[in-house]
Parts: structure tokens; sequence; C-alpha cells
């Protein structure tokens, strides 16, 4: 990486907007410019500059589009006429900055934002259910599996695995539903009370950061749970399968979210084309090269 391009994991929903604006402040003011706003956001080396920033929830986008609709950029346009500048936005949330000490901040509806961190959670909480779902299902069958075998060891293992990938889940989503109800009772009692929602702080973004640590925690359990089960009961070709699956998801995996940043476009789809015709073409490859490594292993030991 550059040394002038810096990446920061900086997990965020709705309710932590006001602790984002700060930590770009920061950023600013230890030279380094907010670049691209997304789960990982990527800065570039600048002189020092006192910067305020604000990140707001647009009212005219949609929370899960990387698009900018026209009445978005109605939107945009009327923050810089108020003395912002647009640099960035991921799905709804979309990040200004000013130099300038007299432009008002930019206020958007409190309760349209109660609003999308409840729609957020409940999305969030939903993805987070597969995993625990499935780890869930595979720690019983792998129970059943036990008690027939009366006490294989890579079963009890494998089924001691899934059961911690489990619990990991379940804190998870237990804990972004916590978090959730009490900034929403927090927020509705001060949009009661006719005051502004309380800022969200540094400790807000730490405890969103150790909620993503869990839910990217269970799916990696997930998966390697799933590849165990699969080696184990597979045989060559099908072990060659799935050795071919995990290689070529890796250069998926990295290409992906750059591809989906990009704006609708014919360019867009072209790519995404082609990447999926390279992942069929590297998948058959791989088959066909750890097929056979496989099928002249098991014929050595036979």
């Amino acid at each position: 990486m550059s040394k002038d391009i810096k990446k920061e994991f900086l997990p965020f929903g709705f309710s932590e907007l006001d602790a984002v604006s700060r930590r770009f402040e920061e950023r600013a003011a230890e030279g380094w410019m907010l670049k691209t706003l997304d789960t990982t956001c990527i800065y570039e080396r600048t002189l020092p500059r006192a910067l305020r920033f604000n990140v707001v929830l647009c009212p005219t986008a949609e929370a899960g589009s990387n698009d900018i609709s026209e009445k978005s950029h109605e939107f945009i346009r009327l923050c810089e006429d108020a003395g912002w500048r647009f640099v960035d936005h991921r799905g709804a949330a979309y990040a200004f900055f000013t130099d300038s000490e007299s432009a008002p901040d930019i206020e958007t509806d409190d309760l349209e934002r109660v609003n999308a961190v409840r729609k957020a959670g409940k999305q969030n909480r939903t993805l987070m259910t597969l995993p625990l779902a499935l780890n869930g299902l595979n720690a019983l069958t792998q129970l059943f599996a036990l008690i027939d075998t009366r006490g294989d060891v890579l079963r009890i293992a494998l089924f001691a695995f899934l059961v911690i990938a489990t619990i990991i889940s379940l804190i998870g989503i237990l804990a972004d539903r916590k978090r959730e109800n009490e900034w929403c009772e927090r927020a509705l009692e001060s949009i009661g009370a006719g005051e502004p929602i309380p800022a969200s702080g540094e400790e807000d973004l730490a405890a969103r950061r150790r909620i993503a640590v869990l839910g990217i925690c269970s799916a990696i359990l997930l998966t390697l749970a799933l590849i165990a089960v699969i080696w184990i009961k597979g045989d060559a070709p099908i072990r060659a399968s799935l050795i071919a699956a995990v290689l070529t998801a890796i250069p998926v995996a990295l290409l992906a979210p750059g591809l989906a940043r990009k704006k609708r476009s014919k360019g867009k789809t072209a790519l995404t084309v082609l990447l999926i015709i390279g992942a069929l073409i590297l998948f058959v490859v791989l088959f066909a090269i750890f097929g056979s490594v496989l099928h002249a292993f098991e014929e050595i030991l036979a």
C-alpha cells in the first residue's frame, strides 16, 4: 500500500454518524483526508487541516444503493450552497466537509434517522441469523453423529467448534439488538422533548466494531465448519471441488467490493460478467488440477 494512502476498519451505522464525523475531523488534523466512505474507509495524505465534517442520513437516498439519484444530487447541491463539500457516500450515509466555521450544520429529520436505524438493524440481524442457524443445525447434526460413533475424537472437536461458533453468532445478534433499542429509546425521548438526539462518541464506535468483528468471526467459523464437514464426508472429486471453490473465492472476494462501489454503467456490467466468467474458468482449472492430484494420492495409499 502507498505511504500516501491509509485504510481504517470503521464499521458504523446511522446511530454513530456524529462519532464518525468527529473521527474524520481528527484524521484531517493528522494530515489524512477522507477519500472513500465505507466499512473500511480510505484516506489520502494531505497537509494537516482544521475541518468540520458532517456525515448525515440523506433523506432522498436508498440505504443499500451505491448510485446517487437525481433527488440526492439536489440534496448535495443544497448542502454545497450552504458551504459544505461532498466527499463520498455509503448507502444513505453522505459525508461532507467544510473549512468554514460559519457554515450551518446539516440538519435532517431525526425521526427518519430513528426509522433508518431500526430498518438497518433488522437487515443486519437477518444477515447474522444465517450463520447462527447454519452453525446450530450443523452442531445438532454432529451431535447425532457423535452419538452414533460413540466418541469419535474428530467429531467431538467439530461439535465443540460449532457450538462456539453458534454462541458467538448469538452474542453478536443480542448485542446489536440491545444497542439499537437503547439508542432508539434515547433518541425518541429527545425528539419528544424537542431536543436534538444525543451525539454518539468513541465508545459507540468501539461497540459497533466489536459487533462487526463478532459477525465476521461467526461467518469465518461457519465457513471452516462447512469445509470440515464436506472434507470428512467427501470423496476425491468432492474434496477437489471444495479446494477449487475456496481458492476461487479468494480473488473474487478481493475484487468484488471495488466492483460493487462502481456506479451503474455499461463498464460495470462488462466487468461483472468478466469476473463471473473468470471465476468459472478458474474453478474448472483448479478442479481439474486438484482432482488429478487427490485421485493419484488415493491410488498411492491404496
